[in-house]
């Protein structure tokens, strides 16, 4: 593909001012892109080359531009730390985080690519950043601001209401907050669970005592 052609690709999905830089990135370490449709599991992998194959990156399509962009970023930066380091570092060790902040660097600090809130989110979370920007609560609530439909999450519900994860059908009580987490209770089984305060929520449950 030719490089103007991977820009106009990726401007559907990133700020297009951002388009150049990462075309750039992704043509020059020649990596094999992949826009996964409704990829719930997780925003995005890296898979080393086998012989003789291309860098491979998939990135979840239901992404916002702006989360999509953090996403395929912190991807190329695994790709860039395993050709410095091979298998001889841990995944999210500090040599990817020292290669993540190089690789964001030119394009942090724009604020033609980042609005002003997700701007000053994503320089707190770039500080330190963890193996996913889902470890970051103000990162993650700022990213889902512009989503077309913002995700409601575990931490935006009062004590006592029950709900349903997006993932499952169990309905839960949230019963406590803990130092990250929330104690909730599955009403069907009576078990406690320790669930993350940025975990989505599918719907609200109304029950009456």
């Amino acid at each position: 593909m030719q490089l103007i052609q991977l820009e106009n690709v990726l401007s559907k999905h990133i700020p297009a001012k951002a388009s150049p830089y990462v075309a750039s990135l992704i043509a020059h370490y020649k990596v094999h892109l992949t826009i996964k449709w409704n990829r719930q599991s997780k925003f995005g992998d890296y898979r080393v080359p086998r012989k003789g194959e291309q860098h491979r990156i998939t990135i979840n399509n239901a992404l916002n531009k702006y989360a999509f962009l953090i996403t395929l970023v912190h991807e190329l930066a695994h790709l860039t730390t395993f050709l410095k380091h091979g298998f001889k570092v841990a995944d999210h060790g500090q040599e990817w985080k020292q290669e993540f902040k190089v690789l964001m660097q030119p394009i942090l600090h724009d604020v033609e690519i980042f609005p002003a809130d997700v701007q000053r989110a994503l320089i707190l979370y770039m500080s330190n950043p963890k193996a996913s920007s889902c470890s970051d609560v103000h990162l993650m609530k700022t990213l889902n601001q512009h989503n077309a439909i913002p995700s409601k999450h575990v931490s935006d519900l009062a004590l006592g209401t029950h709900f349903v994860l997006h993932n499952n059908s169990k309905i839960f009580r949230l019963d406590k907050k803990l130092r990250k987490n929330f104690l909730c209770k599955e009403i069907q089984s009576g078990l406690n669970y320790r669930i993350s305060s940025i975990a989505e929520v599918k719907q609200v449950v109304e029950i009456m005592q």
